[in-house]
């Protein structure tokens, strides 16, 4: 759908001799594709089998590859043609010799949705607000939450939320999504006036409408803003843009708010979650080893690990999910194992997840 709705203002762009209106969608669209959609599928492209899953998410991505480098071709057409050639010249039946002899694409208008469009823009800022409230807590990205609750500024976003609420809760680590019209008792807020936007309006009454604003309900006020309505102080209207909102989180919860929409998430950890996030934690090293022995992301291993009791137990509660993300055949403990088994190059690390020594050893598996 993006890929299409950017082919169709590229080309209308081009036609009216804009060149940089032309070139601003092909930028957002290759950072939506990158940093959303390859990212979004990257447990379906590393299945082993050949799936109709796996195919679907493979053929997009071909033919959003393939497009983008004809949009490309008028702004940076070396890129493209390199593109083209890895892509599709000598290898695609029908392919042209160079992508500048290939025709210009056209948008398929069936292809676009725009409420998912809309609906996936509402989920990425809430989605970046929920980081942000993560990062001001210290927690990881990598450290599963029990929740987060998320308050747009309108009905409209909220029915857009409701209907991701599972792609939500898997982008923010987290295992319930609930989406509220207000945050309850779970923040506090502060109301101050924005003297540079208020002193040019109101001028000598501006002491008037600081004692006005001083008045207010910061939780009332709060909503009212969200709702980008103006706020009636003293008989002052006060456009949302007068006012600054200081939101404070409540015990048990980080808060991120940006212009009238909040996300918060609970900062509290169970056992059971920080034992899910040392497993997350060693899948980590697990990749980061992987990408040191020079092995393809598609290559199956075998892995062997020395530990303590804890990091034991947590290989034991999730071992599936290790072995399933790094791609493993065998997670062993080495106190449960011969050391010969390990062939000889094996990759080896020393580290420390959370305070517990680690020591991982992964080798590339053989065909079967």
């Amino acid at each position: 759908s993006e890929l299409h709705a950017t082919i169709r203002k590229v080309t209308d762009a081009l036609d009216a001799y804009e060149p940089l209106e032309g070139a601003r969608p092909i930028a957002e669209l290759i950072d939506q594709l990158s940093n959303w959609y390859v990212r979004r599928s990257r447990r379906r492209f590393w299945k082993s089998d050949d799936s109709a899953d796996t195919q679907a998410a493979l053929h997009t991505l071909y033919e959003c590859l393939t497009t983008i480098a004809r949009l490309l071709a008028p702004f940076t057409p070396f890129l493209a043609e390199a593109l083209h050639r890895n892509l599709e010249a000598g290898r695609l039946p029908g392919a042209a010799d160079s992508v500048h002899l290939e025709p210009w694409p056209e948008a398929d208008a069936d292809a676009i949705d725009e409420q998912l469009g809309r609906d996936i823009a509402v989920v990425q800022r809430m989605v970046s607000l929920a980081r942000a409230a993560r990062s001001k807590a210290g927690i990881k990205v990598r450290q599963p939450l029990a929740s987060a609750v998320l308050t747009p500024r309108t009905a409209t976003e909220r029915e857009s939320l409701t209907r991701h609420t599972e792609q939500i809760a898997d982008e923010l680590n987290v295992k319930a999504v609930t989406i509220e019209e207000t945050p309850g008792d779970r923040v506090r807020y502060t109301i101050t006036p924005n003297l540079p936007v208020l002193g040019p309006i109101h001028g000598r009454e501006l002491p008037a409408v600081r004692a006005a604003i001083a008045d207010l309900d910061p939780a009332a006020t709060a909503a009212t803003m969200r709702a980008g309505q103006p706020v009636q102080a003293g008989g002052y209207t006060i456009e949302p843009g007068g006012l600054r909102v200081a939101v404070e989180a409540a015990e048990g919860w980080s808060a991120a708010e940006d212009g009238g929409h909040l996300a918060l998430v609970a900062t509290e950890l169970s056992a059971e979650l920080a034992a899910e996030g040392l497993a997350r934690d060693l899948v980590r090293r697990l990749q980061d080893l992987r990408r040191e022995a020079g092995l393809d992301v598609s290559d199956r291993i075998h892995v062997r690990y020395d530990g303590d009791d804890a990091i034991a137990a947590v290989a034991a509660a999730h071992g599936d999910y290790v072995a399933a993300e790094t791609l493993a055949l065998s997670l062993e403990r080495a106190s449960d194992s011969a050391p010969s088994d390990e062939p000889e190059g094996a990759a080896s690390s020393a580290t420390s997840i959370e305070g517990h020594a680690v020591t991982l050893v992964l080798w590339k598996a053989e065909p079967a």
